[in-house]
């Protein structure tokens, strides 16, 4: 199988890269606000962020990483042929928190978990999204 550089192969699929995600992600707000959506294509935008100022742990199969102890948040992802590991404190991204907030906030009322096209919410989101996409790609 054929594989782009900066994508991985994983059985019969190609991973999108981080920033192709992005760009998902932006597309889906304009018909689908949904929390989910921009929390994913905001943790991608993170993960641009990281690594073009290589803020990232390497994971390698088999090997015991220690845990991470001071930071906030914690995620994984597959950036080229690596599974890049990348902690950082809420206060650094509080994107991440704002979305985060507006779900629970949603799942308390029982409502879809939208954020309403051209709220400041909507602009913080789309405009974050669009700077990360500033960033050098892998």
């Amino acid at each position: 199988m054929a594989v782009a550089p900066s994508s991985v192969a994983v059985e019969s699929g190609v991973l999108s890269t981080p920033h192709e995600e992005i760009e998902k992600a932006l597309a889906t707000l304009q018909d689908e606000p949904f929390c989910g959506y921009a929390r994913r294509g905001c943790l991608e935008a993170i993960a641009v962020r990281m690594s073009s100022e290589n803020r990232y742990t390497v994971l390698v199969p088999g090997r015991q990483e220690p845990p991470v102890t001071d930071a906030d948040f914690v995620f994984s992802r597959l950036v080229g042929a690596e599974n890049r590991r990348f902690a950082f404190d809420l206060d650094e991204f509080p994107i991440v928190r704002r979305l985060d907030e507006a779900l629970g906030e949603a799942r308390r009322r029982e409502a879809p978990p939208v954020i309403e096209p051209g709220s400041e919410l909507w602009f913080e989101v789309v405009a974050f999204l669009e700077e990360s996409l500033a960033y050098p790609g892998e």
